[in-house]
């Protein structure tokens, strides 16, 4: 899609949306339609705006590219309050995506089911992340502020063909901002509670010979919603961000047949996690009596002294759980500042070597570093024995970088007077990554030392015997990850007749692996290597029917394919408990060197994407079926996070998105999402089997005072389940969200435009969990972020 030089005014039409029962009544009721611009940027009279998207790797009209996908344009993403990935994917069915815990910019991605939430670098997500084409390799650090973008578009199902690697469950890409080539000014100020604060300014100049730029900067901060009550506490303001974040795109045009497109980003700053709260800890474990606690360090150099005693920590944790709700004040001792840096450079060359003929070269280098050595507090709470000394039950420190390289051709052409369109492909990418991230875990061993009672101290009775609880500081994350991958694709589309198109692609990947263990690891005394690869074919065949311009029914078979994958934080704590009466550790690490097999998916889809009363209603349906085979699950076990293969499932679903507009001035928006998983292994699933949304907007002429838009949006998850446990299960239940903004823009001021919108998020102050996980013998949850409000500013010329 090309940029929007003369910003004339878009409609929000861009983007999907509408829940089922609104869906059926527009449809059933007949509603008459008009047209209008439902971001406030000036009324008009048309239907609604035919969009183009570029799913298929070339421009094509959203209502004739035969996959499911939802796209929003950039007034859509100001309308919505879209910051992130995490808020865009709840304007689209079945797609989830989240921050896990310890982190503020680690995302859990999730697309028909096909997720994963593990944050390792040597783990790879099921959805992939694409900016101006190029794949982002990692789900940490995915949570970046959007600025500049034109675009987005959330393809939903295996992209493999296409998109490449480890898009099972879909992808996210993500189109920036081009420069206009003329002079262009926008200041955006942002003022909310709990000390929100956002400016970006960015500016446009004018054409210099044959090069234009675009020059944006960013800067963000926020107090977060949570107080850290620990008197000591290395940070009070718990989910606080501080980020500046900066973008130069360049863009040199100075032949009829080349474009060259330059782009650098920069995030650079800090967060401080939300609270994990701690809930549901084994009963037995909460009623043990007095433990002596023992440091694994000092046992491993033969000092048997007890660290401490008193009551385990897990009393006090289970005195604040269940039923305590969302904690907006809690005693974290171990929570610290997350520092990060992403950047990256890409490098785009369009070179048109006919009318029909394009050959496309996609260059780029990024990197991500981030260090913790602040502390990760995943216990819930500051817990101390008798002594007075700080007992976790699981917390971390740690740092990480990550540096890929990647460089993609694409022959982009037509044949045969149009009929024939193609696109083929060849794509290298590498990519080093490195961890240090030691862990503190409290381990109950239900062991009593010989002759080891407690004689009526602290009010405890005579005799009373005293477990044994082991403080583990010498487990964690220590390596090195090398992977390379390599594809050649192709795809190409024949119009058979006026209505009917064929289409078919096919993609070879190669994908290897070395994991190395280092030394950095108190158990180990050199450095543990291991090294796999594996390749896979898949393939895309699509036929669509398009009886009229305003009809497309399409079918839909392809193939997804998720390389396999090592998981370093995989130990074996028996053998751990082994190498401590015998000094031989190496057992503790025999599951991390079997790798998790290659998953695969192969999906069925029918679709219809449909435009009614002379584009005043635009309906589109997608219903599939996915088997899925050698699923890649996290797990935790034992305090260990498992990578592992489960089998398989079938899934199965529907998918709805609308935009109407039932009369002058008015959108509305909605989109439901159904889908049921089938596991051969546990009958649960990880996320919500229902997902829906309802955005209503209308836009009042306030002759030369302006446009007011008042825009309100529900969205709503079923209950969910974090874990496939049938004995423990973590879940939440059913619940909504409502936001709003009202909007005064094109107000004429210092020969330019001002726009002010009032806006709320949560306006009902919801308290609903967001990720759960399993810690052996206690559960957390990630809360929700409570009611925020604000107002923004913004002057343009």
């Amino acid at each position: 899609m090309t940029p929007n030089v003369d910003r004339q005014r878009k409609t929000l039409s861009r983007f999907s949306p509408l829940a089922l029962a609104i869906t059926s009544a527009l449809v059933l009721g007949g509603a008459p339609a008009m047209a209008a611009d439902a971001d406030g940027e000036g009324a008009s009279t048309g239907g609604i705006e035919r969009i183009t998207v570029t799913s298929q790797r070339r421009e094509k009209p959203l209502q004739e590219t035969p996959v499911a996908v939802s796209a929003f344009d950039d007034s859509a993403i100001e309308a919505l309050g879209i910051e992130d990935l995490t808020d865009a994917s709840a304007y689209a069915p079945n797609v989830v995506l989240k921050r896990t815990f310890g982190s503020s910019f680690n995302v859990a991605m999730n697309i028909r089911g096909n997720s994963t939430s593990e944050p390792s670098l040597a783990v790879d997500p099921k959805v992939g992340m694409y900016l101006d084409g190029v794949y982002l390799a990692r789900s940490a650090g995915a949570v970046m502020d959007i600025v500049d973008l034109e675009r987005m578009e959330i393809m939903r199902g295996p992209q493999g063909t296409l998109w490449g690697r480890n898009t099972t469950g879909g992808a996210v890409s993500m189109t920036s901002q081009k420069p206009l080539g003329e002079f262009a000014f926008k200041q955006q100020l942002t003022f909310g509670n709990f000390g929100r604060f956002k400016s970006i300014t960015s500016v446009d100049t004018p054409m210099l010979g044959d090069l234009s730029a675009k020059f944006t900067y960013m800067k963000k901060q926020w107090d977060g919603w949570a107080e850290n009550t620990y008197e000591f506490a290395q940070e009070k303001e718990l989910g606080a961000e501080d980020i500046d974040a900066f973008r130069v795109a360049l863009r040199y045009d100075a032949t009829d047949n080349i474009v060259i497109d330059y782009a650098y980003d920069l995030s650079d700053g800090w967060g401080v996690a939300s609270p994990m709260q701690a809930e549901n800890v084994d009963p037995q474990v909460a009623a043990a009596p007095f433990g002596m606690f023992m440091r694994v360090s000092d046992l491993m150099v033969g000092n048997m002294n007890p660290y401490d005693f008193g009551n385990p920590f897990y009393q006090m944790a289970q005195t604040t759980a269940g039923g305590a709700g969302r904690p907006e004040k809690i005693a974290l001792d171990s929570e610290g500042r997350e520092d990060i840096k992403i950047q990256g450079h890409s490098l785009n060359i369009a070179w048109d070597l006919s009318p029909a003929v394009t050959l496309r070269s996609i260059s780029s280098y990024r990197s991500y570093d981030s260090d913790r050595s602040g502390g990760t507090d995943t216990d819930g709470g500051a817990y101390f024995g008798m002594m007075g000394n700080p007992i976790p039950a699981f917390v971390s420190v740690g740092a990480k970088e990550q540096d890929q390289w990647s460089q993609e051709f694409q022959l982009v052409g037509a044949a045969m007077e149009g009929k024939l369109n193609y696109v083929a492909g060849l794509y290298y990418f590498s990519e080093e990554g490195s961890e240090n991230n030691p862990w503190g875990i409290t381990v109950p061993t239900g062991a009593v030392p010989a002759s080891a009672q407690l004689g009526g101290m602290f009010g405890v009775p005579a005799g009373t015997p005293i477990p044994t609880l082991l403080l583990v500081d010498t487990w964690g994350n220590f390596y090195n990850i090398q992977s390379d991958a390599a594809a050649a694709y192709a795809q190409v589309n024949y119009q058979l007749t006026d209505q009917w198109g064929l289409t078919a692609g096919i993609r070879y990947s190669y994908d290897e692996k070395e994991l190395t263990l280092t030394a950095n690891d108190p158990l180990l005394q050199a450095d543990m290597s291991s090294k796999e690869d594996w390749s896979e074919v898949t393939t895309t065949f699509i036929v669509d029917y398009m009886p009229t311009d305003d009809l497309n029914f399409y079918a839909k078979y392809a193939e997804g394919y998720a390389a396999g994958i090592f998981n370093p934080g995989t130990k074996d704590l028996g053998a751990f408990f082994s190498g401590m009466q015998t000094g031989d550790f190496s057992g503790v690490f025999a599951g991390t060197f079997s790798p998790a097999d290659p998953e695969r998916t192969d999906s069925y889809e029918l679709g219809m994407k449909s435009m009614w009363a002379d584009d005043r209603l635009q309906l589109n349906v997608a219903v599939f079926y996915n088997d899925n085979s050698n699923l890649q699950v996290t797990e935790f076990r034992d305090n260990v996070r498992l990578m592992l293969n489960s089998g398989s499932s079938t899934s199965r679903g529907v998918e709805l998105e609308m935009v109407a507009n039932p009369f002058a001035n008015l959108f509305i928006n909605g989109s439901y999402g159904y889908y049921k998983t089938e596991n051969d292994s546990s009958e649960f699933d990880f996320e919500p089997n229902d997902s829906a949304s309802l955005g209503v907007s209308y836009e009042w002429e306030l002759g030369k005072l302006g446009y007011l838009n008042a825009r309100v949006d529900y969205t709503y998850l079923s209950d969910q389940y974090f874990n496939f446990d049938l004995a423990n299960p973590l879940m939440e239940e059913a619940y909504g969200l409502v936001n709003a903004r009202v909007q005064l823009s094109e107000v004429k001021a210092l020969n330019g435009n001002l726009k002010f919108a009032a806006w709320g998020r949560n306006l009902t102050d919801e308290e609903y969990r967001v990720y759960g996980a399993q810690f052996a013998v206690y559960q957390g949850y990630n809360w929700g972020d409570p009611r925020t409000y604000g107002i923004d500013v913004t002057y343009e010329f």
